[in-house]
């Protein structure tokens, strides 16, 4: 009954909330898309991390500066009974020295890695790549090579041509196989200077024996977990290994490799270890999203405490005569209460609303022509995501907020007397 009064009560006083709830509406729509982005660019930048770097967390075998798992089948067996949930567990063999070359049509661009993958464990993760022409699909029978767009612009080839690859052995021979294009994927930022072989091909190109691994990678079911899965890993690994502990950051790691010299040491690292810079942006960005929502958020706040100081002093006389008919003063309070979570309520619902559909127009522009952004960016859009955990937890804080700003005025209403109605004209 008194929920109903509060209804009627907004319906009435229509006029004088509208321009509360456009406020809540506005900057609960600009929360959820900048929320959103955020969350895209995030989401789109792991994925990408993750195959450039083996998987949301990697075990790499060092000895010194030397790279490589001496037992990697053993291993493997050890990540897998570590008790994580991983949606799929690989070794791989990945040259990053700075030498590596493609070669098609007389022109050549450096590469920063080759990976050498198994493409029969981890074509699902391929899947996700967004390609210009042709897929990972035919990279399992070996022969084979995913070169990246920019790769493909500056040596003119496409699929199905013969590349040629250059690169050294641990020896210092310089080595050159013939590879056919499979696919050519979109990436042109950071992780577009690499191409993916198979874990066989890549091994016979420097000169490893069949079956080397220079990590293991693994890819979660829940890519948010990487630090609790990189510390499973890592006492799975210690009963059985050496490993070296953990690291914040893969510089960290690299200063203390000196420590592996004599012993084979293994290092578990997190995908966040990887991309530690690009997560400051991130995290950057993000900081600015929750500053525009303070702002707001305040902006919203002295709106709402001053509206409601109008309207009770406006609805003396009706709050009087309810008073004098015998409603509470909890009664009183009740109501006003009710209509700020409606208010707040009906706003953020108008607000999400609009910022998915925002979300929606900014997801289909092409993007790819802003400086930097590829890094970001799914066929050169941004992936279409709505933090719909962000969102609610917005529409917490702007609740909380909300009942803040008007516990002033409801404790003013629910004290007014029934003999103040008297006084009123």
């Amino acid at each position: 009954m008194l929920a109903a009064v509060s209804v009627r009560n907004l319906y009435l006083q229509r006029r004088r909330y509208a321009l509360i709830l456009a406020a809540i509406s506005l900057g609960f729509a600009l929360v959820v898309l900048m929320s959103s982005v955020s969350r895209s660019m995030q989401d789109v930048l792991k994925d990408k991390a993750s195959l450039y770097f083996a998987g949301h967390v990697s075990v790499i075998g060092y000895r010194g500066a030397t790279v490589g798992i001496s037992d990697p089948e053993k291993v493997i067996a050890a990540v897998r009974s570590a008790g994580i949930a991983a949606r799929g567990i690989s070794g791989r063999s990945v040259y990053f020295h700075t030498d590596s070359e493609l070669f098609f049509g007389g022109e050549s661009v450096k590469q920063r890695r080759l990976i050498g993958v198994d493409f029969g464990a981890e074509g699902g993760e391929f899947s996700r790549l967004s390609y210009a022409s042709g897929g990972w699909e035919e990279m399992g029978g070996g022969g084979g090579i995913l070169i990246s767009e920019s790769a493909a612009r500056t040596t003119g080839a496409r699929v199905g041509d013969d590349v040629t690859v250059f690169a050294t052995t641990d020896a210092g021979q310089y080595t050159a196989m013939v590879f056919v294009v499979r696919g050519i994927f979109q990436e042109s930022s950071l992780f577009g200077y690499v191409s993916y072989l198979s874990l066989a091909d890549m091994n016979s190109l420097l000169g490893k024996k069949a079956g080397y691994n220079s990590e293991v990678a693994v890819f979660l079911k829940n890519p948010g977990r990487e630090t609790a899965a990189a510390n499973a890993i890592r006492r799975r690994l210690a009963g059985e290994f050496r490993v070296f502990p953990p690291y914040e950051s893969k510089d960290e790691l690299y200063a203390h490799l000196g420590e592996s010299a004599d012993n084979e040491t293994l290092a578990v690292m997190g995908l966040q270890g990887y991309i530690a810079q690009i997560r400051q942006l991130l995290q950057a960005i993000l900081a600015v999203t929750y500053f525009v929502l303070a702002v707001f958020i305040l902006i919203v706040a002295v709106a709402i405490m001053n509206t409601y100081r109008v309207i009770v002093n406006e609805r003396t006389r009706e709050i009087g005569t309810m008073r004098a008919l015998g409603m509470q003063q909890r009664a009183v309070a009740y109501l006003f209460v009710v209509e700020a979570v409606t208010l707040v309520a009906a706003g953020s619902a108008i607000g999400f609303a609009a910022g998915s559909g925002l979300m929606g127009i900014v997801s289909a522009l092409d993007l790819g022509g802003l400086p930097g952004a590829g890094l970001f960016l799914e066929a050169r859009r941004l992936r279409y995501v709505v933090d719909q955990r962000a969102a609610l937890a917005n529409f917490g804080i702007m609740l909380l907020v909300a009942l803040a700003a008007v516990s002033g005025p409801v404790r003013r209403a629910s004290r007014i007397a029934p003999s103040e109605a008297l006084r009123e004209e």
